[in-house]
């Protein structure tokens, strides 16, 4: 399979991409053990209405080096370990499915347009439906601790 290539971004309609996250072929198996996480990627306008209601994405991205393989577009390319489990927990747990995430999203390989994306990151966040914090998995009773923490 064909290794996945970012198509250029329109600086001047403050274009982002964004991965909206297929359904896992079989929700009840953890992302990791046998399935490839599958997405398509889209461009949309940060100035220009109607764009779809996306949720970006804040997490630490951990061990810099991709050794996750996922499917964009029908063509793979590898993320962090740590964007994948948050991806693959928003995939099995949310209906949260049009996704922000600067490491994907933003062509990493390409500076001028991480320079300009990156100045425009705050109107990124600003005009997601919402952001989610991926504060890793969950361990040793952490879900129950902020259902706690959420009941105060």
């Amino acid at each position: 399979m064909a290794a996945f290539q970012y198509q250029p971004l329109d600086r001047s309609r403050k274009e982002i991409r964004l991965l909206i996250l297929e359904d896992p072929p079989n929700p009840s198996r953890a992302i990791f053990r046998s399935t490839t996480l599958k997405c398509r990627m889209i461009h949309t306008s940060l100035r220009f209405s109607p764009r779809p209601d996306y949720y970006a994405l804040s997490y630490v991205w951990g061990d810099p080096t991709p050794v996750i393989n996922i499917e964009i577009d029908g063509k793979h390319t590898k993320i962090t370990k740590n964007l994948a489990e948050a991806l693959g927990s928003i995939q099995k747990n949310t209906n949260y499915h049009v996704i922000w995430a600067d490491a994907i999203c933003i062509n990493q390989a390409d500076n001028d347009e991480k320079g300009w994306q990156v100045q425009q990151m705050i109107e990124t966040y600003a005009r997601a439906h919402a952001v989610i914090a991926w504060l890793g998995q969950s361990f040793n009773h952490s879900d129950r601790a902020l259902r706690d923490l959420d009941a105060m």
